[in-house]
């Protein structure tokens, strides 16, 4: 009896131990596969440079992102420009006569105004030249300044021009998310507008006044940007494209489930903002 007992309770000890040597095995092969594949995920690479900006991507990934300060753009809103340079924009950002690439101007290169050319033209402003964005609602005229993206109530967000940017498969209307590091603070934005090639960095007045940067110089003028670790993160072929310019709202909803399908605030915390 004595020697049936100790063989029973040795095998059962063994075989216990047993088990337990393959449930931390095979729990420690499980660990080690979940903890590569973390770590994968937040593998990048630099896709170019704009300027000194390096623009990135994640491994495996659309979407594309970049560090940069961030200037002011008032194009858009329609107390942007005027002739007297009173705008909240200094017209010289808009072009020059002969040359005007930030306002709106019939065949001949003459400049819309508000109320005035064409008369009775749509005019919250009257006076005031039509500044443009590259993404239009195409329902309105050339010379109506709801043909064109308002920076001042709209968050959107400027991309240079170029074969670059372009290869990313970008389009206007695309949506993306911005983030302040100094504030914390985020809002979720539209591709609204094409600047010059090899700079990068640049957004609506409504993105400053929602990530906390007030854009409003002394006298009015939009010149106050941010110096530095603006990070934006673009979602290539998530919009509607140029034709449509989406509400507030919309862009909200719009570029908040973009941001949650990419991995939203976990993966950006741990593989952008932290990484």
């Amino acid at each position: 009896s004595f020697f049936f007992f100790f063989h029973f309770f040795n095998n059962f000890f063994c075989d216990m131990n047993t088990l337990c040597c393959l449930f931390l095995l095979s729990f420690f092969i499980v660990f080690s596969c979940c903890t590569s594949s973390l770590l994968s995920s937040c593998s990048s690479s630099t896709l170019f440079y704009e300027g000194s900006v390096s623009i990135n991507q994640l491994d495996g990934d659309s979407a594309f992102y970049y560090t940069s300060t961030l200037q002011v753009d008032a194009d858009g809103s329609p107390n942007a420009y005027d002739k007297n340079d009173t705008g909240i924009d200094y017209l010289a950002n808009a072009g020059y006569p002969g040359n005007w690439w930030g306002i709106s101007t019939d065949s001949g290169g003459n400049p819309y105004i508000q109320g005035v050319y064409p008369e009775g033209s749509y005019a919250p402003y009257e006076g005031y030249y039509v500044s443009t964005t590259s993404l239009v609602d195409s329902k309105y005229p050339e010379y109506d300044v709801r043909r064109f993206v308002n920076a001042v109530n709209t968050t959107f967000f400027v991309l240079p021009s170029g074969s670059n940017i372009r290869s990313t498969g970008v389009n206007s209307g695309d949506y993306g998310y911005i983030y302040w590091k100094k504030t914390q603070t985020f809002c979720y934005a539209i591709y609204a507008d094409v600047g010059p090639a090899n700079q990068i960095g640049e957004a609506s007045v409504a993105v400053h006044t929602s990530l906390g940067n007030d854009p409003y110089n002394s006298y009015g003028r939009v010149t106050n940007g941010i110096n530095s670790d603006v990070i934006t993160l673009v979602f290539p072929n998530s919009g509607q494209g140029s034709g449509v310019i989406p509400s507030q709202s919309t862009i909200n909803s719009k570029g908040k489930s973009a941001f949650e399908a990419w991995g939203g605030n976990s993966r950006f915390q741990s593989c952008i903002l932290n990484n």
